[in-house]
């Protein structure tokens, strides 16, 4: 079991959900101190998330983090088609250059920031992108013809040297979702929800992947209240929501483009 922590990108770290704090805005000093805390105390990894928003870009800060860490491994979203394919493989090689490897992949199918698209398109775009990947890392040419892209280029350039073969998280509960993560996903990411429902998404998604001829592993993304006693973490936790209404809690989602995906719906629907 790896477990990794995760970085504040998005100015949402602050005292009171909903509350934004101008003393820990996601800047880059911020950002670093939050990593390099979370490699001082053994973490695995850090998750880069992202989100059109106030704060950093994931990729970027971890191009500009790698001088100042030694151990953590970055996990950086990258939403799937904001950059071309192939500039994306040359700037993950460049991040391979710079880190010597030590980097994940968080592959986001969300929406493009002011556009609403079917999840078919989504994860299909997803799914071309992914392969243009994989074929750079793996093969000695790209070629590759589908719906959204049409590459055929020499792979020489989109080579990692140190992590020839990124690891590539994902996560997504759809149908369209658990077909890719079967095909090209290294790490399956979850949810929580209730127990049962979780083991049925390991043995579908199993499944999916052996249908591929592949064994994935499993991930499960949560925030967690930690405190010495369980009354201090429900005090604690209570004290984090009291400033949140509603129309804030929507309004924060909204920020994010996976705010209308069926996992968020599911999410939703254990929280009533």
């Amino acid at each position: 079991m790896e477990v990794s922590w995760f970085d504040d990108m998005s100015d949402g770290d602050t005292e009171y959900l909903g509350i934004r704090d101008p003393s820990r805005a996601s800047t880059f000093e911020h950002c670093l101190d939050i990593l390099q805390s979370a490699e001082r105390n053994g973490f695995n990894g850090a998750l880069l998330p992202t989100a059109y928003d106030t704060g950093m870009d994931p990729l970027a800060f971890a191009l500009a983090a790698q001088p100042y860490t030694k151990t953590i491994k970055p996990i950086v979203a990258l939403r799937m088609g904001e950059i071309y394919p192939t500039t994306l493989s040359r700037q993950l090689a460049t991040l391979d250059k710079v880190s010597q490897g030590r980097f994940i992949i968080n592959a986001i199918s969300s929406d493009f920031p002011g556009q609403k698209v079917s999840a078919q398109e989504r994860y299909g775009r997803t799914g071309e992108i992914l392969d243009i990947l994989i074929q750079g890392w793996e093969k000695e040419e790209i070629n590759f013809s589908g719906k959204y892209y049409n590459v055929h280029l020499d792979s020489a350039p989109a080579k990692c040297i140190y992590n020839n073969r990124p690891l590539i998280y994902f996560g997504g509960i759809s149908p369209e979702a658990k077909e890719i993560a079967a095909k090209y996903a290294d790490v399956y990411l979850m949810w929580p929800e209730k127990m049962d429902m979780m083991l049925q998404t390991i043995e579908e998604v199993s499944a999916l992947a052996a249908k591929y001829g592949r064994v994935i592993d499993f991930g499960l993304r949560i925030h967690m209240i930690v405190r010495p006693t369980e009354k201090e973490a429900r005090d604690y936790s209570k004290k984090l929501i009291s400033k949140l209404d509603e129309n804030e809690a929507l309004n924060i989602r909204s920020r994010h483009q996976d705010g209308v995906s069926y996992g968020v719906y599911r999410q939703d629907e254990l929280r009533k």
